[in-house]
């Protein structure tokens, strides 16, 4: 790693990935299979300087039936759980994001992306899943159009904010990661999030 822009941004990413690896190993050791989300997945394949792209917590979903040994495995680590964001009490209440903290590092670890009643068959989610290697990193990610279909929807549930890496990241997606557009459209209208999509990239385009 090479930093160009934020030595403080890059020094909080590169110690937060180091976790995640050790997180990732330890997982695959006990059958949990993980997909990063956000930055987890977003660093070092669509911002290949980990300078470039703050990462506040690292983001991980987890098949619900792998969750209770998830949780093993990060206390084994050295993780406790703490509590849910006083903004977001939904996320606790319908179990679907727990959070974790390590000294600085916080570990969101999920096992769906909304409350239970999308549309989203997370199995398929998982039989899609893409192993990349970038940056000396094993990186498990969402298929592309899951990626961009994921990234429209969490920016419409922080309200399309445009402080955030929102636009970039939808940018960055579809410039390098080149969804295929019909696969993309039947996916959002199956996921029941079209409105979102539409706004999102909407912004995405206007920006």
């Amino acid at each position: 790693y090479r930093s160009r822009l934020n030595p403080a941004v890059f020094a909080a990413n590169v110690s937060r990935l180091q976790a995640l690896e050790d997180i990732r190993t330890c997982f695959e050791r006990r059958n949990v299979d993980v997909i990063y989300l956000k930055g987890a997945a977003y660093l070092d394949t669509l911002y290949p300087d980990p300078s470039t792209r703050a990462m506040g917590d690292i983001d991980i979903l987890v098949r619900a039936r792998d969750c209770l040994r998830a949780i093993y495995v990060l206390g084994q680590r050295g993780f406790v759980r703490v509590d849910a964001n006083p903004d977001r009490p939904i996320s606790d209440l319908f179990a679907f994001e727990w959070p974790f903290c390590r000294d600085k590092t916080r570990v969101d670890l999920h096992v769906a992306f909304f409350e239970p009643k999308s549309a989203i068959d997370y199995a398929k989610v998982f039989e899609r899943r893409c192993i990349l290697f970038a940056g000396g990193r094993t990186i498990p990610t969402l298929s592309v159009e899951d990626s961009l279909l994921f990234a429209c929807a969490h920016a419409a549930k922080h309200g399309f904010n445009t402080a955030t890496p929102m636009l970039s990241d939808l940018r960055l997606i579809i410039e390098k990661w080149k969804p295929d557009w019909d696969v993309f459209g039947h996916r959002a209208q199956e996921w029941r999030i079209r409105t979102a999509v539409f706004v999102a990239l909407d912004l995405a385009e206007r920006d």
